[in-house]
């Protein structure tokens, strides 16, 4: 009779094992993905709720209407230092903003800083040591100041405490969060937002400082400021000739169906990306995109997309010979080894 030979044989108890194994690996990856779908939803939700947030008082950029979100821009989530260190010591455990940031101290010194947003509290962090500086929990913020200009000037005003001076390029996205987290922390009480074109802040020592903004079209620079010659504890700050949005245009895009094309004053155009490139460069998409104009290109995470042009918010992709803009924070450029 034939003789049928196994050549690695196991017993029925090593079978069990291999199967137990990998039913976790498929749990966790379908919870993993799962996380990521449910991330990426609030951070849509929460670009959506942020075309509000300033109402007609505040200025805006083309480009920051069109900026997509990702929260933790650094991730510090997955910074087992910072997590141990800073986060899960005061028993919070998400971070839910983090990025660079500019923070104007009590000499007028211009010094990074990363901004970081828990559920409980905000955290001034120093970048190359990732050493906490300052902890202001949500509940002792009694407002933020903000001109009504199209800067990235913010003064978060602390409860008897010294503020914080900050120039933040996402302070939009950053504000958003704050005011959801904000009316947890404060039973429902909503985030006070004040717009002056004269800031009024406290800094370190209990000394008063002042904020005055200008407009100056023949301005080459975006923004430039400096201390007023005729007074220490002011600082006059200039906005050239910046590209904003009209407010109409918010307030359509706010209201529209969502199935409908928007009535009134359209949004602006996408940006024309700047830089072309001479060599090819890849990139790989790191969340799932859907297009929302004619204009952009529809991918999954892992995707590879040729890079054509860039630009610091949008850039021009090609995609199975599909020309179209991809939103930069989506994607990452890899090296040519990793594509094949």
């Amino acid at each position: 009779g034939m003789k049928v030979f196994i050549r690695n044989p196991v017993t029925i108890f090593q079978l069990e094992e291999l199967r137990e194994r990998r039913i976790h690996e498929l749990v966790t990856k379908i919870q993993s993905v799962f996380r990521a779908w449910k991330a990426r939803k609030h951070l849509l939700e929460l670009r959506e709720k942020s075309l509000g947030l300033f109402g007609t008082n505040k200025k805006r950029r083309t480009a920051s209407i069109r900026r997509f979100y990702v929260g933790d821009y650094l991730g510090l989530a997955r910074n087992n230092l910072v997590m141990i260190r800073i986060v899960n010591k005061h028993k919070e455990a998400h971070v839910k903003f983090a990025d660079n940031v500019q923070k104007i101290n009590k000499r007028y010194k211009v010094q990074t800083r990363i901004l970081l947003l828990t559920e409980g509290a905000i955290y001034n962090v120093k970048p190359s040591s990732f050493s906490m500086r300052r902890r202001i929990p949500l509940a002792r913020i009694s407002g933020v100041s903000l001109s009504t200009k199209a800067d990235n000037f913010m003064v978060i005003h602390v409860t008897g405490e010294y503020d914080y001076l900050y120039i933040c390029e996402r302070k939009t996205e950053f504000l958003t969060t704050l005011a959801d987290l904000f009316a947890v922390a404060n039973g429902g009480k909503k985030l006070p937002l004040m717009f002056s074109d004269t800031l009024n802040y406290t800094i370190e020592g209990g000394k008063r400082r002042q904020l005055r903004f200008s407009e100056n079209k023949s301005q080459t620079d975006d923004t430039s400021w400096k201390v007023d010659p005729n007074d220490k504890d002011a600082m006059n700050v200039t906005l050239g000739n910046i590209s904003t949005v009209n407010t109409s245009a918010i307030t359509d895009k706010m209201f529209a169906p969502k199935s409908k094309k928007l009535r009134g004053s359209p949004l602006p155009p996408l940006p024309q990306a700047k830089k072309k490139l001479a060599a090819d460069v890849w990139a790989k998409g790191l969340y799932d995109f859907t297009a929302e104009e004619s204009e952009e290109l529809t991918f999954k995470a892992g995707d590879m997309m040729k890079i054509l042009e860039q630009d610091p918010e949008w850039w021009v992709a090609e995609i199975h010979g599909k020309r179209g803009f991809v939103p930069a924070n989506y994607v990452q450029i890899v090296k040519n080894v990793e594509r094949v």
